[in-house]
């Protein structure tokens, strides 16, 4: 399949996870300069060096390539050269705010209900939507390291060891389901895997900071979850399909994005002038 230049605002990244061809990989959403949604996958993110590297809310250009159906069915998903990953301008979450706020507006949906009757429909595996109660972060315990397997993934020498040095890519002990329910009458709330790399990483800071205490660590990981969907705020989740094919039709909480309202507001004023 031929190679074609896409300009991309990044909009999620999951925290990474160990690759057999590459030691670990981030999937990478976002929405493209023509305001459809795209997947970038895989990219060893922590092993980018400048001028390839990027943040969420960065647009970026990169050379990228149709994922064919036999190794993808997902029809957003897209192979990436990292070497030409370039990014073009951050958008600021302030100054910027009303750009940010528009580019995920316009690809919301009303209801869960309604991005699971697209993807039934149409295939479509990333979407999202501004839920009309968020009710917070639960945990379950999870496997405290990497199988053997995956330990000598994360120990393989890759083609991009040098260009950084990150340090030993930590297991989160524990997995972070979301609860919220949405705008459809027949809601009856959901529970969904949170897989952003933000949230896993800052809960592990928080055990630490709080010597493996989890319920004081979950505690202030909520509260931060929380303030993202509070009254002054236009809180969204974002959604994405796993890569399984046994699983394609799992759609988890790949990430989220939070504006001011106040930031939104001050944005239209001066698109008035």
């Amino acid at each position: 399949m031929t190679s074609e230049k896409k300009r991309v605002l990044i909009t999620v990244k999951t925290y990474p996870h160990p690759s057999k061809k590459m030691k670990e990989t981030v999937c990478t959403a976002g929405i493209t300069d023509d305001g459809q949604w795209i997947r970038l996958y895989p990219i060893p993110y922590r092993y980018l060096a400048e001028p390839t590297s990027f943040h969420i809310f960065d647009w970026i250009d990169v050379m990228a390539t149709k994922r064919p159906p036999q190794k993808d069915r997902r029809p957003e998903s897209y192979a990436v050269d990292c070497s030409s990953i370039r990014k073009v301008r951050y958008l600021d979450s302030k100054k910027d705010a009303l750009e940010r706020y528009e580019y995920i507006r316009k690809k919301e949906k009303d209801s869960l209900e309604t991005v699971l009757d697209e993807h039934e429909k149409m295939g479509t595996s990333l979407s999202a939507i501004r839920p009309k109660k968020m009710i917070g972060l639960e945990i379950e315990a999870d496997a405290p390291d990497w199988t053997e397997e995956q330990k000598t993934q994360l120990n393989q020498i890759s083609f991009l060891d040098g260009e950084t040095n990150p340090k030993p890519l930590r297991k989160v002990p524990y997995k972070i389901y979301c609860r919220f329910e949405c705008n459809n009458p027949s809601c009856k709330g959901h529970r969904m895997l949170l897989t952003s790399w933000e949230y896993n990483w800052t809960f592990l800071k928080l055990l630490d900071e709080y010597n493996q205490n989890e319920k004081a660590a979950l505690e202030e990981l909520n509260k931060r979850w929380m303030n993202n969907f509070s009254n002054t705020r236009l809180g969204y989740l974002i959604f994405g399909t796993v890569h399984a094919m046994e699983r394609f039709h799992t759609f988890i909480v790949i990430g989220h994005c939070s504006f001011k309202k106040i930031d939104v507001d001050r944005g239209k004023q001066m698109c008035l002038f």
